[in-house]
């Protein structure tokens, strides 16, 4: 909308509150609103994507900044605060006036004493806008020295400052198979000091001293913790033109606030601490939370599978995705077990890419060698998770290892499409009491594909598999006795033909399940089957003529299982 047409609108524009009104420039406009006491002045900023956007709202009274909650250090109003504002971009004079009674309830609703704690709370986002660090620690109420990354300044004028990068407790707490943290290595690695207050401090403001904030700071460490942080500084502390701290506050949830604060001297200063100095030079740092109960809980994770193992057998096309959503689902540790190689044929319905096919030949006998499906797989859940325990082990489970490599498993998931080998391991993990079993598969040619939640010790999948008194109650999808596979390239490129779709489908059921029971501990008998459509390629069974798009069967055990039934 063009700044003439917004204007346009502005200008018609009238109700009780509204005082007065004046273009500034093009898309910015100042308003004078009455409060319930207060007269507010507030500037609305235009962006090129209105009415389709709201405005940015920036509060002019210069000295409510810093005293309420919902305004940063730079006046921004965070309108959406209070009730939502429902977009109608049909109409923009009415999201223009609904937007500037909104930003008056929010400012009269904060201007209220007893909203005071709200700015407590939103320490952070007071600074909102400031550089950010990544920081790999989670603040407690004690004192700590921590480790801090840094790099030089661009600053010709003043060469000894340096910016801040990474924040973890010690260099070995930050995980450097993640993302490109290795990048780290690089750089200066100092010592810092966590400072924890007992209230909460708001920051200064670009308009405001720095004595007021320190003093105040100083005020908030209680006398233990100053002794501590004492201790951590040194018998013999240097002088230095800057230093770095984190500074933490608590909220009302019992979390707290933190943020890095930087104190700048023009002269070789001892540290804020053992100083009274408090004409120091500040700026604050936003702290970018990479701490593992932050990341859970802020991604829909539950922290709660923190101390869960799970063991995915099959890392193909339905294992490898099942792997990847449990790993995201906060458990702590993953073991993958398979024997496989990753080859260019799997990259179209596996969770990896060609990033893991290998075209380097070895330095030692000149051979191009394929990674193994485990350790790829690994490498990629490490690279795109942080805080995860990933063993592999690349060949097949067996009777003879199982009992070793399933050591501390809560859950097994059997993803491999082999009913044969499935059966055998079914059989295998029931001896050796492992009774908390998913197995999960794709029907061939995207007709569908199942899940199968099981407790051993109640039903087996022979069970379930095998029902020779009534083969109508079959969950198969598809026919047996016919031909259902593929070759491109004679015998030795023979496959099951079905897609990534199919996998993701399967791997999301299974994955559900399998977070259900580790999150209830209840793992309760059932089969979920998805339906796909009929290309008529295939013969089906009359379930698949019969049933919905999705469904979920409960179990019981056959008494003419071999496996667990009278004939075992």
């Amino acid at each position: 909308m063009t700044p003439e047409k917004i204007a346009s609108l502005i200008e018609n524009i009238s109700f009780k509150q509204l005082i007065s009104k004046q273009q500034v420039y093009e898309r910015i406009f100042d308003f004078e609103l009455q409060g319930r006491s207060i007269r507010w002045n507030v500037r609305l900023c235009f962006s090129l994507t209105f009415p389709f956007g709201l405005p940015h709202a920036k509060l002019l009274n210069e000295e409510y900044v810093g005293k309420i909650p919902h305004v940063n250090s730079k006046g921004l109003i965070c309108v959406e605060e209070g009730d939502s504002i429902l977009v109608d971009y049909h109409s923009p004079s009415e999201i223009i006036e609904a937007f500037l009674r909104q930003t008056l309830r929010v400012l009269d609703r904060s201007s209220l004493k007893v909203f005071k704690d709200e700015l407590h709370d939103e320490v952070e986002g007071f600074i909102h806008g400031a550089d950010t660090i990544n920081s790999f620690y989670r603040a407690s109420s004690l004192p700590e020295k921590l480790v801090l990354r840094i790099v030089p300044s661009r600053n010709l004028l003043a060469p000894y400052y340096v910016n801040p990068i990474a924040l973890a407790k010690s260099a070995s707490d930050i995980p450097y198979g993640f993302s490109n943290t290795q990048e780290l290595n690089k750089h200066q690695l100092v010592n810092i000091v966590h400072i924890p207050l007992s209230v909460p401090v708001v920051p200064s403001t670009t308009n405001e001293s720095s004595p007021r904030f320190i003093s105040e700071l100083k005020q908030q460490i209680t006398e233990d913790n100053t002794k501590i942080l004492i201790e951590l500084l040194g018998k013999s502390p240097k002088k230095r033109r800057q230093f770095f701290v984190l500074l933490s506050m608590p909220r009302s949830s019992g979390e707290r606030s933190e943020f890095i604060c930087q104190f700048k001297s023009k002269t070789p200063e001892l540290h804020p601490i053992l100083t009274d100095r408090i004409d120091w030079q500040l700026k604050f740092f936003l702290v970018n939370r990479h701490n593992k109960e932050y990341l859970l809980e802020r991604g829909g994770a539950s922290l709660s599978m923190n101390n869960k193992t799970v063991a995915v057998v099959g890392c193909g096309s339905v294992g490898s995705e099942v792997a990847m959503l449990i790993a995201k689902s906060g458990v702590g540790a993953i073991k993958l077990i398979d024997g496989d190689s990753f080859d260019a044929e799997n990259i179209y319905r596996h969770s990896l890419g060609g990033r893991y096919l290998n075209f380097k030949p070895s330095a030692k006998d000149r051979i191009v060698r394929k990674y193994s499906k485990v350790s790829a797989l690994k490498s990629e859940i490490k690279t795109n998770i942080p805080h995860i325990h990933v063993d592999t082990f690349q060949y097949s489970l067996s009777d003879h290892n199982v009992k070793s490599i399933m050591r501390g498993v809560d859950i097994v998931i059997v993803a491999i499409g082999d009913p044969s080998i499935s059966l055998l391991l079914n059989r295998s993990l029931k001896e050796h009491q492992l009774n908390n079993v998913i197995f999960c598969w794709n029907e061939p040619d995207s007709y569908g594909g199942h899940s199968i939640a099981s407790n051993l010790n109640q039903v087996c999948l022979e069970c379930i598999l095998y029902k020779e008194s009534d083969p109508s109650t079959s969950i198969h999808l598809v026919k047996f006795g016919q031909p259902i596979s593929k070759n491109l390239t004679g015998c030795a490129g023979v496959f099951t033909p079905f897609s990534y779709l199919d996998s993701t489908k399967t791997a999301s059921i299974a994955a559900q399940q399998a977070i259900t029971f580790l999150t209830s501990g209840n793992m309760e008998p059932k089969v979920t089957s998805w339906k796909g459509i009929d290309k008529g390629t295939l013969q089906t069974t009359n379930r698949f003529e019969s049933m919905a798009l999705m469904e979920e069967i409960s179990l019981t055990k056959n008494s003419k299982c071999r496996c667990c039934g009278s004939g075992n």
